[in-house]
């Protein structure tokens, strides 16, 4: 009794560790949409559509060019009364000018109109693809739970085809048995535990589903959090 009831406690400690370090569903959908790849590639492209249009609607706008020149000139020069002095001058000049297309035959508004359905395709896309991973993220996460719930009775099973297979054989042991029950029962086990193994792959493989989708390294120590029935 006592090794049971530390059985439990162990088991019940295992899972409050599980708990506190495995993945929400709503955790898991946040990291992908902010770590998959499709969704980043998708998000440069909706910028990079929005830079073109930004570029399209400013060559509405006034061109504005400015320059500045400063010269010096040194040396010995005839003045007025006929005689030769020494004379430093200098000179500055500015200029600014402007200009602005006052028609194009439509080229810039349907060069706007293209870059803005540009933009509203590439959003458009970058909203579809992370509707996209929802599901995906969802379905995987929805799986591991299911093959884990599979797992659970699986392992369950064998525990009660264990408890078959030694009372069968202390019944056999007094006589009141035949060994053919008790080979039959231990058929019956290796089949709970084969039952087990390939939940256990199926599992896993779950798991390894959900880790590429988050574009995580490694599906190493990854676990999520059942979602609460009564929640």
């Amino acid at each position: 009794m006592k090794a049971i009831t530390l059985t439990l406690a162990a088991l019940a400690l295992a899972g409050s560790i599980r708990a506190q370090q495995g993945w929400t569903l709503d955790r898991c959908i946040d990291y992908a949409l902010e770590n998959n790849i499709q969704i980043r590639q998708s998000d440069i492209a909706a910028r990079t559509r929005d830079v073109d249009l930004n570029s399209a609607r400013s060559n509405r706008l006034p061109g504005v060019s400015a320059s500045a020149s400063q010269s010096w000139s040194f040396g010995r020069s005839l003045t007025i009364d006929n005689t030769y002095a020494n004379t430093n001058t200098a000179s500055t000049s500015f200029s600014i000018g402007t200009d602005m297309t006052l028609f194009a035959g439509g080229r810039i508004s349907g060069n706007i109109q293209n870059a803005r359905l540009g933009l509203d395709a590439a959003m458009a896309d970058l909203e579809r693809i992370k509707d996209d991973v929802r599901v995906q993220v969802a379905q995987a996460f929805i799986q591991i739970v299911y093959n884990r719930s599979i797992l659970d009775v699986a392992q369950g099973q064998v525990t009660i085809d264990s408890m078959q297979v030694e009372r069968l054989t202390a019944l056999a042991a007094i006589g009141k048995a035949s060994s053919a029950e008790v080979a039959s029962q231990r058929a019956t086990l290796a089949q709970s535990q084969l039952s087990v193994t390939q939940a256990q792959n199926n599992l896993n493989m779950s798991i390894l589903t959900l880790t590429q989708l988050l574009e995580l390294p490694s599906p190493e120590g990854f676990d999520v959090i059942q979602p609460d029935a009564d929640a």
